[in-house]
């Protein structure tokens, strides 16, 4: 996946086993993401953000309203990564709070 360290892709919060298509996901605006993704640089998010675009696995709209609004959303191409993107998170949910709680345990 795309994003340099914070591998950037905006599933939502969802609980593990839930699992919406991106086509049911609602679009992001550029500094909702950049919230969700703690520490990352407006620089970072934008470049992996094109990036995701040029692959395909993220649509851009520009609203021309005012202000002006860009919502990202995920695009059904990314719809194949889905499978890998939660089973990923749930490991990292599971086996990364249990090294947490090893780390805190005073043994």
């Amino acid at each position: 996946m795309s994003g340099g360290d914070h591998g950037v892709v905006d599933r939502q919060e969802v609980a593990p086993g839930d699992h919406p298509s991106a086509t049911e996901q609602r679009p992001s605006e550029f500094n909702e993401l950049k919230s969700a993704v703690d520490g990352i640089s407006s620089k970072v998010l934008s470049d992996s953000l094109d990036d995701l675009e040029e692959k395909r696995l993220v649509d851009r709209e520009i609203v021309i309203e005012k202000p002006v609004r860009v919502p990202y959303s995920l695009t059904v191409h990314s719809d194949s990564l889905e499978p890998v993107i939660y089973a990923m998170r749930d490991w990292g949910l599971e086996h990364l709070e249990e090294a947490q709680d090893r780390s805190r345990s005073v043994v």
